[in-house]
């Protein structure tokens, strides 16, 4: 079982994201997602309909 994460702002670090990628794992970043700056709860929408866990 592969884990997909999302990475909020307060968590996307660019070492952080790098690490978690040299080990496969699937990452995505608020900011990737074009999410910087919208409220938690839309985040945790977000994170429902792409089916990831937040971090």
């Amino acid at each position: 079982m592969k884990i997909a994460l999302y990475v909020d702002e307060d968590s996307q670090d660019s070492t952080l994201m790098r690490a978690l990628r040299s080990r496969g794992v699937d990452v995505i970043a608020a900011s990737e997602a074009g999410m910087n700056g919208r409220s938690d709860s839309k985040q945790t929408q977000w994170r429902v309909i792409i089916s990831r866990i937040e971090t």
